[in-house]
């Protein structure tokens, strides 16, 4: 977080203005003392690698897609579950 705010002087409208974010945004990572990993990447490309990811912020992000493709495959078998069930459902309100 302090690096963040040396780069841009210390000027928290100048930091969210060039990374694109609020400056709430910026004020609550100040007082958290901590920038969301997701948020870290940004950064490392807003300033054109001046200000670096942490080493495992990659990692971080890779798991959390791997989570959310893994949930996405639930959903699709729930879905698919539902769709039997609904076709039963409708087979047998033929039948009565």
């Amino acid at each position: 977080m302090r690096e963040l705010l040396e780069y841009f002087k210390w000027n928290v409208a100048a930091a969210s203005r060039h990374i694109g974010i609020s400056r709430q945004s910026v004020h609550k990572w100040r007082s958290m003392n901590r920038i969301p990993y997701t948020a870290e990447l940004v950064i490392e490309k807003m300033t054109n690698g001046d200000l670096k990811a942490g080493p495992d912020t990659r990692l971080k992000v890779l798991d959390n897609l791997g989570r959310i493709e893994h949930i996405k495959k639930k959903i699709e078998g729930s879905k698919s579950r539902l769709e039997k069930l609904y076709k039963s459902l409708e087979l047998l309100e033929k039948k009565v």
